[in-house]
């Protein structure tokens, strides 16, 4: 259904935005992946990682890779790190 078609059928915000909460399911992609600032390695910060790096841990998103990992991928010097606790 497009946002027009909820704004002519007279649903209230609230009820606009618990639609596209349930749609698109994004609460799975909200934890510990953000880009760069501080860190949260699973054994130690990875030699060669910049100030500019995305984060990411096994959680993101649906496939599970496996066992309590996180991992950084540098953007500046393409070096990914993976390290599972």
């Amino acid at each position: 259904m497009a946002i027009n078609q909820i704004a002519k059928i007279g649903l209230s915000s609230l009820q606009v935005i618990y639609y596209f909460e349930n749609l698109f399911n994004l609460d799975k992609y909200f934890y510990d992946h953000h880009f760069g600032g501080t860190a949260h390695p699973a054994q130690s910060i990875p030699e060669g990682l910049s100030e500019f790096y995305f984060e990411f841990d096994e959680s993101l998103g649906d496939p599970n890779i496996g066992g309590d990992g996180v991992a950084q991928i540098g953007l500046l010097t393409n070096k990914i790190h993976w390290a599972c606790g």
